[in-house]
């Protein structure tokens, strides 16, 4: 007589996506526990912070001084020239690989993603080689975080919002 099982299979992960296990690490970290994971995970941190508005400003601050004014306008503006952002995201990774400089790591992280958000907002063109889903899942929390106008922006550069869909009529 066979005691054949069924073999226990793997939970499904296929909906896990970076966002999602971002979020769930970031849940079970207590703030004594361990710095962020990630550079855009600090960001993040930091806008949980009740001094994030004034943060906010000195990042804009830090990247005023690196890329020869400001840039808000710049970010906002849907006819900013393409080259311009792309210029304005370069400077930004620069100054994010400041290691010395926790503070120029998160002004850079943030500028660097608000010019690849104006980039595909504005010209619907995506200017980073970073994995898309991780892009997405760090505007998500961006957009969650961030006081307007930054969250329009955000959005438009997420797209519409894609609602599920019927499987196909056989």
């Amino acid at each position: 007589m066979s005691t054949d099982r069924p073999a226990e299979t793997a939970a499904d992960t296929s909906t896990l996506t970076y966002g999602r296990a971002s979020r769930l690490l970031r849940l079970a970290m207590t703030e004594d526990q361990e710095a962020p994971l990630t550079p855009v995970d600090a960001v993040v941190a930091r806008l949980r912070q009740p001094d994030a508005a004034d943060w906010l400003a000195t990042v804009f601050d830090t990247l005023a001084k690196h890329a020869g004014g400001p840039v808000q306008t710049e970010l906002l503006t849907p006819t900013a020239p393409l080259p311009r952002l792309t210029s304005l995201k370069d400077t930004c990774t620069r100054l994010a690989a400041d290691t010395d400089d926790p503070d120029s790591l998160l002004a850079g992280t943030l500028g660097y993603l608000l010019c690849v958000a104006a980039a595909l907002a504005h010209h619907g063109v995506l200017i980073t080689g970073r994995d898309r889903a991780e892009l997405d899942a760090a505007l998500l929390s961006l957009r969650e975080l961030l006081r307007a106008p930054w969250p329009d922006l955000v959005g438009q550069a997420l797209g519409p919002p894609h609602a599920p869909t019927d499987p196909p009529p056989h």
